[in-house]
Order: structure tokens, then C-alpha cells, then sequence
């Protein structure tokens, strides 16, 4: 939504930051390693608070290898042979976005929209093939309602153990 506007760093973090906190869970490819530690440079930069805690699920960091093929939302889609494809940046496109260029701005906008389309789309599928989706939540820094939306997308109710996993 800011793509179509000229917005400063800082206003681009801001609303950036807005959106983050306001989310139940932020999904991503490396977004602990890559994404948020970048935003909370933008918004040290600017002058602005860093992000508090942050529920995520991370493609990269969360997924196990099966067979060795890593289980990301890349393979796991292509497995199951959905249509959804997913943008693929180089080097120079991921520094572009890092910089906020006007280019960077376009390419990660496309990268996250397909990134969703897949991800919804996979989560589908994975119910369809047999796998139940279980919520392990303590809701310490989420809400209980992430439930019912999770249902909306998936079309069904996961499982829910309120709990920490370090218990």
C-alpha cells in the first residue's frame, strides 16, 4: 500500500512497524534473520523505537528437512504441484529492497503478494492431503482470536493446546 506514494525511510518503517505490531503473526522466509533485524536498523536510523516482541513463523528457521529436501513453503508447494508461484529476487534485487529504492519497493511487493497466494494455497492443500494444523500458543504475545482467522483461510478449525513449548 505505501508502493504507490513517495514516503521517506522513516514513514515507510513507521507504518511498517504499525502493521508488524498489529499482526497476530508475522509469516516470512528468514524474516528473524533478514527482515526484522533490517526494519529495526530502518527505525534506529529514523530515531524511532525498535519493535517489540514479535510472534513469527519463519520458512527458513522454523521448517525441518525431510529426506533432505528442506520442508520450506518453496518445496512443499512444488511437492504438492500448486500453481502459485513464488517471485524469486537476486542479490542485487534483496539490496535494492533493504534500500528502500523506488525498485526494491516493486519487486518486494511483488514478492510478498505471491508469497501469500502460496503460502494460503499450501495450507489448503496440507489440510486436504490429511495433515491437522495444531496451534502450540501461550498467547503471551498474540491473541486467541488468530485462531478463528487461521479457520477462515484454511477452512477449518485447527487444533488449539494453549501452552508454552518450554514447559
Amino acid at each position: 500500500y505505501m508502493t504507490h506514494y513517495d514516503y521517506t525511510t522513516a514513514e515507510i518503517a513507521e507504518n511498517l512497524a504499525a502493521q508488524i505490531e498489529f499482526a497476530d503473526i508475522v509469516c516470512g522466509h528468514y524474516i528473524r534473520g533478514f527482515d526484522l533485524p533490517l526494519l529495526n536498523g530502518a527505525l534506529h536510523a529514523s530515531g524511532q523505537a525498535p519493535l517489540g516482541d514479535v510472534m513469527t513463523h519463519d520458512t527458513k528457521l522454523d521448517l525441518k528437512k525431510r529426506g533432505g529436501i528442506g520442508a520450506s513453503q518453496e518445496n512443499l508447494s512444488v511437492m504438492y504441484g500448486l500453481e502459485e508461484g513464488k517471485f524469486h529476487m537476486s542479490d542485487q534485487g534483496w539490496r535494492e529492497a533493504a534500500r528502500l529504492t523506488p525498485a526494491g519497493i516493486e519487486r518486494t511487493r511483488q514478492r510478498v503478494t505471491d508469497d501469500v497466494r502460496q503460502h494460503k494455497a499450501l495450507r489448503v492443500r496440507l489440510i486436504e492431503a490429511g495433515y491437522t494444523p495444531v496451534i502450540l500458543d501461550n498467547f503471551s504475545n498474540s491473541k486467541p482470536s488468530v485462531v478463528d482467522r487461521i479457520a477462515g483461510v484454511a477452512g477449518a478449525r485447527p487444533a488449539l493446546i494453549e501452552g508454552d513449548i518450554r514447559d
